[in-house]
């Protein structure tokens, strides 16, 4: 009886040791794990919470590893817009506690996105102690401090980036992501005018395939090769207002790009909303498992690359 009991515990510790993803850092523009390989996210990311909320539950979350293979997921939380987390922090919270918990607990790593267009700085403060209070001790998390920067200067933006990042950093070590001006594409004023002073740091870069082309791509380019590391937060291969078609061409030449530096890939978004960026389609049922009739062309073209690449 003792002997069994000693072989369930082992195993039960063994499990607990091995199912715990490796914490992340930032080694030239490639992220890696606690042995220095290089680490390849690629995942999708969940729409603005307050309109979207119905989608944050543990089982999209399940779906997501499960089903699509995905090994990051990224919860938007809103800020600005109606219904978002100034004006009900509960909601907010919840939406975000359901989604972060679920992927610790499937072993996913997992973005908590303050997701605005405008500067708040008061704001952004409160909610990252908060959440890195509450979240920083798991190598799971990644903070992102600013969704789409649209026209603040950079010097603001860097000076908000390390206020905000001091705070995280007291109390955890996790990557932290930043955007640059003009919808995070704005990437070469980090080449020469870099955030300092904040270890674990990447720049977002945002595209969508059927409006950013070739110029944003050698933008990003030239970053990478100045050394700049970037995460693709969040892109897609229609156009930029999530409508027009899926322009597979352009998209494969952004993906190209991604691939060849391993840079993070995260595909906007799981949402109903009757456009060509929702993955699902209008009233699909947010806790029954996903079947090809609920997803749309978007999600299912997400879907198969997912599939292929993270095996």
């Amino acid at each position: 009886m003792k002997k069994t009991f000693l072989i369930i515990l082992f195993a039960l510790i063994s499990f607990s040791i091995n199912a715990q993803v490796s914490p992340l850092s930032v080694k030239g523009t490639n992220i890696v794990d606690d042995k220095g390989n290089i680490v390849h996210l690629r995942g999708v990311s969940f729409s603005w919470h307050n309109w979207w909320s119905q989608y944050y539950t543990a089982n999209m979350v399940n779906e997501m590893k499960n089903s699509w293979h995905c090994n990051i997921v990224r919860a938007s939380i809103g800020i600005g817009p109606s219904n978002d987390y100034v004006q009900d922090p509960q909601k907010g919270q919840s939406c975000l506690d359901s989604v972060v918990l679920a992927a610790i607990k499937q072993n996913l790593y997992v973005i908590i996105d303050f997701h605005a267009h405008e500067l708040n700085t008061k704001v952004a403060a409160s909610f990252f102690k908060k959440q890195a209070k509450k979240y920083g001790s798991y190598p799971n998390v990644i903070f992102e401090l600013f969704n789409e920067p649209v026209n603040q200067p950079w010097s603001e933006l860097k000076e908000y980036a390390q206020n905000i990042s001091k705070i995280i950093r007291k109390y955890s070590k996790n990557i932290i992501l930043m955007g640059t001006p003009q919808w995070c594409q704005q990437i070469n004023l980090a080449i020469n005018n870099p955030i300092k002073g904040i270890d674990n740091l990447m720049y977002t870069f945002h595209f969508y395939a059927n409006t950013h082309k070739e110029v944003l791509r050698e933008s990003m380019g030239k970053a990478l090769k100045a050394g700049v590391p970037v995460f693709i937060s969040e892109c897609g291969a229609m156009s930029a207002d999530g409508s027009g078609e899926i322009n597979e061409e352009e998209f494969g030449k952004w993906i190209d790009l991604a691939e060849s530096y391993n840079i993070a890939e995260i595909f906007w978004s799981i949402a109903d909303k009757e456009e060509i960026c929702s993955m699902l389609k209008p009233n699909t049922n947010p806790y029954l498992p996903l079947k090809d009739h609920d997803i749309t062309e978007w999600g299912l073209f997400v879907k198969k690359y997912l599939l292929e690449h993270n095996k």
